[in-house]
C-alpha cells in the first residue's frame, strides 16, 4: 500500500506483474517521488483475534515495518554494505523479535506470534557462502533454544517457514538460481506433531491454545497513573 492515492491505485494493477518487475518499478517510484510503500494489513479474521492472543511483526496482520527494514538491508547488501554492518543490523532485529517472544512467556497469553526474517535475508545474501549461512542458522538456533528452555509446562513452540532458499552448495539446487525461493518449507514443534501444510497451521495452533487454557485473570487490577503530573511533564496532552 502507498500513502499516495494515485500510487496506491497503480499498485492494484501492477500486482499482476512478476515480483522482479514490481520490485524494479517500486524502486523507481521511491527514488523519483520520495514516497515509500508499506505492507498492508488485512481486516479479515485471524488466530490473533482470539482472547489474550498477541502478535508482533506479522506481515499482513501486524505492523510490517521491521520486515521492510530487513528488505532494506538486503538492498543495502546488493549496493555494497559491508558484511559486518549487515549482520549487526540483521541480528539486532532478530534479537528484538526473539526477545519479545521470550517476554510473552511471562504473561497470560493464549497465542503469541512473531515473524523473524533473519534466515530469509541471510539466505539471499549468503546463497553462495555455506559457512556464513551456517553461522546465521546457528545463531537463530541459539535463540530458539533459549525459548524452548524457558517454556512452561503448558507452553508449546511452533516454528514454521513459508518457503526454503536455493543455495549454490545444496545438491538438489544444481542448475537452479541461488538466492531464489524454493518449495522446501519447514515446520517443527515441541509437541509430537506439527502442521502438515500451511492450511493446517491455524487449526493446529488454536487446538493447542484451547488445551492449555491460557487466559488473563478476570480480576485484573487497574493502574492508578498520576496523569496530572505526567501532563505537567509534557507526556500527555
Amino acid at each position: 500500500e502507498w500513502e499516495n492515492p494515485a500510487l496506491d491505485l497503480a499498485s492494484s494493477f501492477t500486482g499482476r506483474l512478476d515480483e522482479s518487475t514490481r520490485g524494479t518499478l517500486g524502486k523507481l517510484v521511491r527514488s523519483r517521488t520520495g514516497n515509500r510503500e508499506r505492507i498492508g494489513e488485512t481486516d479479515r479474521e485471524s488466530m490473533f483475534d482470539a482472547d489474550d492472543a498477541v502478535v508482533h511483526n506479522w506481515p499482513g496482520v501486524h505492523d510490517g515495518r521491521p520486515l521492510q527494514r530487513a528488505w532494506d538491508l538486503m538492498n543495502a547488501v546488493a549496493e555494497g554494505m559491508p558484511r559486518h554492518e549487515f549482520e549487526r543490523e540483521l541480528f539486532g532485529l532478530c534479537a528484538q523479535q526473539f526477545g519479545w517472544a521470550r517476554e510473552m512467556l511471562e504473561h497470560p497469553v493464549s497465542i503469541a506470534g512473531v515473524h523473524v526474517h533473519t534466515l530469509d535475508a541471510a539466505g539471499h545474501a549468503y546463497a553462495d557462502d555455506e559457512a556464513a549461512l551456517g553461522r546465521a542458522y546457528d545463531r537463530v538456533g541459539e535463540y530458539v533454544e533459549e525459548i524452548v528452555a524457558a517454556l512452561g509446562e503448558d507452553d508449546d513452540l511452533l516454528v514454521v517457514s513459508d518457503h526454503g532458499m536455493r543455495a549454490a552448495f545444496y545438491p538438489p539446487d544444481a542448475g537452479e538460481k541461488p538466492a531464489s525461493h524454493s518449495w522446501r518449507a519447514y515446520a517443527s514443534s515441541t509437541t509430537e506433531t506439527a502442521p502438515e501444510s500451511v492450511y493446517d497451521v491455524r487449526r493446529w495452533v488454536e487446538e493447542r491454545a484451547a488445551e492449555s487454557g491460557a487466559s488473563a485473570s478476570g480480576g485484573d487490577e487497574g493502574i492508578d497513573m498520576p496523569t496530572d503530573r505526567l501532563r505537567e511533564l509534557g507526556y500527555l496532552d
